[in-house]
């Protein structure tokens, strides 16, 4: 499929406003759309266009995304693209729950905060006003949440030496 026909469907940017990057994973994420495949993954747009870092591959997506191209929505391991101009979705992955939104490492949506102050009572509305307005709070929750980890992994051996 040359650039001319990928643009003669409405788009509302020029392909010579497109550096030969974009171009490149733009073709190759509107024909995964188009058979209704996957999105490619980041390290297979890297190698297509020849890119000598890691994170050519994200950013050039961010580029199609800022221009109106595309709209992604993240997930944890995957990202689901649609085809502004067409409409078309990417296949979500087999192997991925799509059904929450991505967060960001270091948030939690159930940490032993909000459960602590849902056992006292605390609507979880008010919960969630309280750690968000309070970063320390928020901090402490991270903190809690990486102590749980290392009582896990001790009890598991990792810390003691025995694995």
């Amino acid at each position: 499929m040359t650039q001319a026909t990928l643009f003669d469907i409405g788009e509302s940017t020029s392909p010579a406003h497109l550096t030969p990057a974009e171009s490149i994973a733009y073709r190759m994420i509107y024909e995964a759309a188009e058979a209704g495949d996957c999105c490619p993954m980041n390290i297979d747009i890297e190698i297509e266009i020849g890119a000598s870092s890691s994170s050519m591959g994200p950013k050039t997506v961010a580029r199609l995304e800022a221009k109106g191209l595309i709209q992604v929505q993240r997930h944890h391991r995957a990202r689901i693209v649609t085809i502004t101009a067409t409409g078309k979705r990417t296949a979500p992955p087999p192997n991925e729950r799509t059904d929450k939104p991505r967060a960001d490492r270091g948030t939690h949506y159930d940490g032993p905060l909000i459960t602590a102050l849902a056992e006292l009572g605390v609507p979880e509305h008010v919960a969630d006003l309280m750690l968000g307005g309070l970063p320390q709070l928020g901090a402490l929750d991270r903190l809690l949440d990486r102590a749980k980890e290392c009582v896990a992994k001790r009890r598991n051996g990792y810390l003691l030496g025995e694995r």
